[in-house]
């Protein structure tokens, strides 16, 4: 199954219980592996993040399971977790650092 498509607004952040969910980009009509995300695990746009849009598609591996929040309930989120929208925006920082090191190589 599909979670989200190229160029869909990207307004959820995603907590993936169980199962797997791999991410793809396509490049001159050639769909190329970007990544996996796997239970207990967590994507999509953060907190405090500038993603506006999906770059590319997320597709569930297995049947899986999780839960999404959209963003517009970020401030409530803050508000009675403050400490768990921290570890988000320190995720978020490892992201953009891997992301920037990889394009790098």
């Amino acid at each position: 199954a599909i979670v989200f498509e190229n160029g869909q607004p990207a307004e959820h952040l995603f907590f993936l219980l169980q199962g797997s969910v791999q991410f793809q980009i396509e490049t001159d009509g050639t769909i190329v592996y970007a990544g996996a995300m796997s239970g207990g695990e967590i994507g999509g746009v953060l907190p405090f993040s500038r993603m506006t849009h999906y770059t590319g598609r997320a597709v569930a591996l297995e049947e899986s399971l999780g839960f999404r929040v959209h963003k517009r309930h970020f401030q409530a989120m803050n508000n009675y977790a403050p400490t768990l929208v921290q570890r988000l925006v320190g995720m978020m920082s490892d992201r953009v650092r891997e992301a920037t090191r990889m394009q790098q190589q």
